[in-house]
């Protein structure tokens, strides 16, 4: 089948987890990712690394740092007050050769609608968690079911996660597209934990610190229906029978490298789209998103492919049993993937870490208010900004 592509990723924007990032992607089956804010030089310096030869990874579209308002979300985010400032981001943009722009959350209407015409002049696509006015502006495409915003609420999905019909028709009279990044699939870990947790790609290639939420998650047992993410899905449902381009995303590292993008697959299917449909989010849709000739199988397109077992066809399961993987027609099996850390495991087990992090925090599954609200990122917050602790 053609490669995987992840198009909603942060691989440089505090990446914890080194060298192994990278072949977790692959191990996964993902042989590209898109990059949406990210550390402009770290992630040039990654692209130019795999483009050449040097590094083993995936191919990768990326940004730099993500143009927000005065008053930035995240501290690896550029805050922009004029329209002179703006300029100077794009002549950044243009010596770094950047695939795409991303626009955050507090960017004013004004300076939105410029970056939008620049990023036109560069010949760029351009990106936010905007739907409108973005997409007035010319926007290709917006990011999430819903999020943080400069008016305090999402204006693209309700608390329940239901898109109601105007963002369906926006979206649809726009022609753009939707990275979806369902969240609050940990729970589904539960459906087959052996299969996942005691799969050498988790056992290796994942540290201690990272595999005990994974572990928490399957503890649970067989994940119950979330009311939110399946109204999510109608909502993708709608707007792709409405001519929108539905794209895959997992927003690490927010959330797993790798195992992620197959849950978002899971998910889709499971609360109704067809397999295919669903695996076209992740090849062909987003193929043509990149304007790339990637995510298909066919005489001249780039030779990215991923060898599963089982057929994804019939169950989308089987996209995640990958046994070997090829990025510019460079083949690896997993076994050789996963074959430097195999020392590094042997010295792990011969004496178990503690899990660093006790709490896996909040999952959007359960939260009955924003997670911003959360006292668990409330104590976060204050404890790295100047805000006395109550």
């Amino acid at each position: 089948m053609p490669g995987l592509v992840d198009m909603h990723t942060h691989r440089e924007m505090g990446n914890q987890l080194g060298a192994r990032d990278p072949r977790i992607f692959l191990a996964y089956g993902i042989t590209t990712t898109r990059g949406l804010s990210d550390n402009a030089y770290l992630a040039l310096e990654n692209k130019e690394s795999v483009d050449a030869g040097l590094r083993i990874g995936p191919r990768h579209f990326g940004t730099g740092e993500a143009l927000d308002g005065t008053r930035v979300f995240y501290d690896g985010m550029h805050p922009i007050r004029s329209s002179a400032q703006l300029g100077r981001a794009f002549e950044r943009a243009r010596a770094l050769d950047y695939d795409l722009l991303k626009c955050y959350v507090r960017l004013p209407p004004d300076l939105q609608a410029r970056a939008t015409r620049m990023a036109q002049q560069l010949g760029i696509p351009i990106t936010s968690h905007y739907l409108f006015p973005a997409v007035a502006f010319g926007a290709h495409g917006h990011e999430h079911m819903g999020g943080t915003s400069r008016y305090g609420y999402s204006r693209t999905g309700s608390m329940l996660g239901t898109g109601y019909q105007d963002v369906v028709a926006i979206a649809a009279a726009s022609r753009s597209f939707r990275t979806p990044t369902l969240f609050g699939l940990e729970s589904m870990l539960g459906d087959a934990p052996d299969e996942i947790l005691e799969d050498p790609r988790v056992q290796r290639l994942f540290p201690p610190a990272e595999r005990a939420p994974l572990e928490r998650a399957a503890r649970g047992g067989p994940s119950r229906p979330v009311r939110m993410i399946a109204n999510q899905v109608a909502t993708i449902l709608a707007q792709q029978a409405a001519g929108v381009t539905i794209v895959c995303g997992s927003d690490y590292p927010i959330v797993a490298p790798g195992i992620s993008l197959h849950l978002n697959l899971r998910a889709m299917v499971r609360h109704g789209m067809r397999p295919v449909d669903a695996l076209r989010t992740a090849t062909r849709n987003a193929g043509q998103v990149l304007g790339h000739d990637l995510g298909t199988l066919a005489r001249g397109q780039l030779a990215d492919l991923v060898c599963v077992q089982g057929d994804p066809l019939s169950d989308i399961r089987a996209a995640m049993r990958v046994r070997r993987v090829m990025v510019g027609g460079v083949d690896h099996t997993v076994s050789e993937l996963i074959a430097p850390f195999e020392a590094q495991m042997a010295v792990s087990s011969a004496a178990p870490a503690e899990p660093v992090e006790p709490d896996a925090g909040p999952t959007l599954a359960s939260c009955e208010e924003p997670w911003w609200h959360n006292p668990h990122w409330v104590a976060e917050v204050r404890s790295n900004c100047c805000l006395p602790m109550a």
